[in-house]
């Protein structure tokens, strides 16, 4: 990908060739981040496609990922993937909650890792519009607008 607007922008225009070059000397440079190492500063920010809450897709969303990490991208940044099923953003959406969970995510980071990239997950969590919606019963406010079970925290623990 990288390779590729480098291409199309020699083509476009020499002078914008030199010009980006100029202004962006550190783009395409190696990025040490003490944990990890990126092997540029280009980086994908999250795109919700909609294919992270279904499970059956992650097969294809891999394969979307491994695209862009072949491209050249240096990290990429999953769409938002909620903690727990209170954090839904629909019913039924994306989690990283159990076991059963980390095949497919795992999937989705070998794919980007064989290509050369680095993945990170966004831990989406959906707070007041979740599924099921948690009332907040102590002060009184209702947060969704539909019928939902109260929760009991104690001590900040839920």
């Amino acid at each position: 990908m990288v390779g590729m607007i480098a291409r199309c922008i020699v083509r476009a225009h020499p002078i914008l060739t030199m010009a980006a070059c100029m202004s962006y000397q550190r783009l395409l440079a190696e990025l040490d981040l003490g944990f990890t190492r990126l092997r540029n500063r280009v980086v994908m920010g999250s795109m919700h496609t909609g294919m992270e809450d279904r499970f059956w897709n992650y097969p294809k969303l891999a394969e979307y990922f491994r695209e862009r990490a072949r491209g050249g991208v240096g990290l990429i940044i999953t769409g938002g993937i909620s903690p727990n099923r209170e954090g839904w953003l629909l019913p039924f959406g994306g989690t990283l909650n159990s076991v059963f969970d980390l095949r497919n995510h795992w999937r989705l980071t070998q794919a980007v890792h064989e290509e050369g990239g680095k993945i990170a997950l966004q831990i989406l969590h959906a707070g007041r519009y979740g599924y099921p919606a948690v009332r907040c019963v102590r002060i009184g406010v209702e947060v969704a607008h539909f019928e939902v079970q109260a929760t009991r925290v104690q001590h900040g623990r839920h």
